[in-house]
């Protein structure tokens, strides 16, 4: 029989796309005669908004995207995957742990796919193992509107001890690690794939200066982004004081 790991990727630019209905069917059919090694539920989405602009319905879809689907593949294989002793590998958000504005509604949304992760590592433990990757913002066709003006993607770059974005290819290494028999002793982690991000303020804590930060908005090219509200929203999300240039 063959054998697979079940990568199910699903990368959103722009604000909500929901799996259709028979998506559940249609996987189930191909891969009826398959053993199922692990599986990689790794879904990006980016809906950001003030908090006075959420609604219950935003909600809603964004855990129709990234939760509900891989709680029903979870429950329509686990006897496949619990037979070949598989890893889950599901994915968060360095939004989870450290808090950036206007993520009110992907944070808490990603906040319980970890609370699932610990939750089934225990559950479906010593059969099936189940961890999580936490990306900072990585070069990607999702975030292609916040990251082509090149002061602010070397501004969010800056945001990371490491002085770098993500790659693909960052989350890719250690979802290939943890899903592989070489993390045959991994369970129920949280795992931060994020440059240091979540752990800036114990590195370094700056001191926020917001007046000057709106002073430096259209030395930033921020002008441009205007054109476009949600690009702007995003960016400034993500700009914070302390990564802006101080003037000499």
């Amino acid at each position: 029989m063959l054998a697979i790991n079940l990568i199910l990727f699903f990368s959103f630019l722009e604000i909500f796309f929901n799996i259709e209905d028979n998506f559940l069917e249609k996987i189930e059919k191909d891969l009826r005669e398959i053993d199922i090694l692990g599986v990689a539920y790794c879904v990006g989405s980016i809906n950001l908004k003030p908090i006075n602009l959420i609604t219950k319905k935003d909600y809603l879809n964004s855990f129709e995207l990234n939760f509900f689907p891989i709680v029903d593949i979870i429950k329509k294989f686990q006897e496949n995957l619990k037979k070949n002793k598989s890893s889950i590998v599901l994915f968060s958000t360095v939004a989870v742990k450290q808090g950036f504005p206007n993520h009110g509604i992907i944070s808490p949304v990603k906040a319980s796919l970890e609370g699932l992760t610990v939750s089934l590592a225990s559950e479906l433990a010593p059969n099936i193992r189940v961890n999580c990757i936490a990306p900072s913002l990585s070069n990607s066709k999702m975030a292609s509107k916040m990251l082509k003006n090149p002061k602010i993607s070397e501004a969010i770059a800056k945001q990371h001890p490491l002085k770098r974005l993500g790659e693909g290819l960052d989350s890719a290494a250690l979802a290939k690690f943890l899903i592989s028999a070489e993390s045959s002793w991994i369970t129920g982690q949280i795992i931060g794939v994020d440059g240091g991000r979540s752990v800036w303020d114990t590195i370094q804590q700056p001191v926020l200066d917001r007046s000057k930060a709106a002073d430096l908005r259209s030395k930033w090219g921020f002008q441009q982004l205007e054109e476009n509200p949600e690009s702007l929203v995003q960016a400034n999300a993500h700009i914070r004081v302390p990564i802006l240039p101080t003037e000499d």
